[in-house]
Formats: C-alpha cells, structure tokens, sequence
C-alpha cells in the first residue's frame, strides 16, 4: 500500500477515519483477538463485536544479537525469497485476504513475533498467495523513527520487508538498535545513495502520521496489531469485517484468523 507519493495527508486521514469505525476493543491492548463488524458511513459509523479470543505470549526482552549481521541478513533473504513486495506490502496485490499490522521496530515483544511466528504466516499463506501482510510502522522513539523511515526507504527498492526482518532481528538490549539504519541497508546490498535520497521523501511522514491517528485514537495498549479481513470485493462494496489479533503466540492464531476471513464474503 505504501509507496512514494501514492498517498496525500488527506487520504491516508480519511483512511484511517474509516479504520477506526472498524474497530471495537476493549481488551485489545491485553492480548484479545476480537472480531469487528464494519459499518461506515459519511455521518455515522457503528461497531459491534461478535467475538473474542485471548493469547498470552511468553516474551523475553532478546540480548545484543549473537549471530553476525551477515547471517541474519542471509536468513531474511532465503525466507522472503521470492515474493513480491510494494512499499511495505507483502504478497499479491490479488490476495482475497489482507493482514494490517501496527507494530514498533524496536519493540521487543514484535521482534518475538516476526522471529518465531510470521515467518510461518510468510512460508504459508502469504507465500501461497492467499494471504498479503502490510507494516504500518508506529513510532514511539527517535530511534523507532528513523528505522520506520529507513524500512519506508527500502521499500522502494523492493526490500522494504529484508529490512523490516532484518530489523527485529537485529534489536539490542532493550529494545535498543544493535546496529544504525545504514548497517542494516548495507547488509541486504540496497543502493545506499538511493536509499539515502529517499529517506527524504515527505510521503513516509505521512505515513507515519495516518498510523500515529490510528493507534492514538483506537488506543492500541500492547503491540503487535494484526487486522485480518477479506479483501473487499470493489471500492464500492462495503468492506468486511476486521478479525483484531494482538501479539500472537504462534502462527496459529494467525491462520485461524486467514481461515475465518477466507470463509467471509467480501
């Protein structure tokens, strides 16, 4: 979804206007999966949960890397291999179903679940073509910042996604960075000079900014976010239902989410 230019301040606000008529959660921040029913309207938005599952992942605030930076960028390449990627977006454009992620790049428990849980969801559904996964950065630092806008500016290299993994892999004690920005970049081979220019691009702030509205107004308590739903037939069909799931502790929480939306009729 995110690429340079393709969204003005205004879209991506009323983007997540729409998003947030979505949304019921109480009980998000804690760890529930809730399922959404989505009604908007240019006057009224109304939502009504219809059910509600609760995950509690055991986390540990990881270490200072152990292994090389080489061989985690190594590791990242072998497991996105392949797949198509635009900006941030994962997947075929195609997808009948859509995951919307909110996380930190220096979120230690997002790290434990982009290492030990998505790259199941990655090998599986995504790879498949049944599924495309999309980060929306959410910024809590400087430091949480300036990674958002470097995984933004590979992105338009096609390695947003290399540098998001490689990121989470790479976090220190913490949540600290074990490495600047331009280590990583360096380590999945990108063309720095570009890569550089385009960290300049305006349409990355606004980007963050629409994210920012979206977990300030629906109060995000814990990270990461997941919004699972088919993808909506056309822009005029009213869109389906979200599935909200928080910091799944395995990739089957994930799957069952996949599994509800692709039952679902757009």
């Amino acid at each position: 979804m995110t690429a340079a230019g393709q969204y003005s301040r205004r879209a991506v606000r009323r983007s997540a206007v729409a998003l947030l008529g979505a949304l019921v959660l109480g009980g998000c921040g804690s760890g529930a999966a809730a399922v959404a029913s989505r009604t908007v309207s240019s006057s009224k938005t109304t939502a009504q949960t219809s059910s509600t599952a609760t995950v509690t992942p055991v986390v540990t605030s990881p270490a200072a890397p152990a292994v090389a930076l080489s061989a985690d960028a190594a590791r990242v390449e072998a497991e996105l291999h392949g797949i198509a990627q635009r900006g941030l977006v994962l997947g075929r454009v195609d997808a009948p179903v859509t995951i919307v992620e909110y996380a930190d790049l220096l979120c230690t428990v997002c790290a434990e679940v982009h290492d030990n849980v998505l790259p199941a969801v990655i090998a599986g559904a995504v790879r498949a073509g049944r599924a495309s996964l999309e980060l929306r950065p959410v910024v809590g630092s400087s430091a949480s910042r300036a990674l958002a806008l470097a995984a933004y500016s590979a992105g338009v290299q096609g390695r947003g996604w290399q540098f998001v993994q490689l990121a989470f892999r790479r976090i220190g004690v913490a949540g600290s960075p074990a490495e600047p920005a331009q280590a990583l970049a360096a380590a999945l081979s990108l063309d720095l000079r570009r890569w550089r220019s385009d960290l300049k691009l305006g349409s990355w702030k606004t980007d963050i900014s629409g994210a920012l509205d979206v977990v300030r107004v629906a109060g995000f308590g814990a990270y990461p976010v997941f919004l699972v739903a088919r993808a909506a037939v056309s822009s005029t069909t009213q869109p389906p239902p979200y599935i909200v799931v928080t910091a799944p502790s395995s990739a089957r929480s994930l799957e069952r989410a996949i599994a509800e939306a692709l039952a679902r009729r757009g």
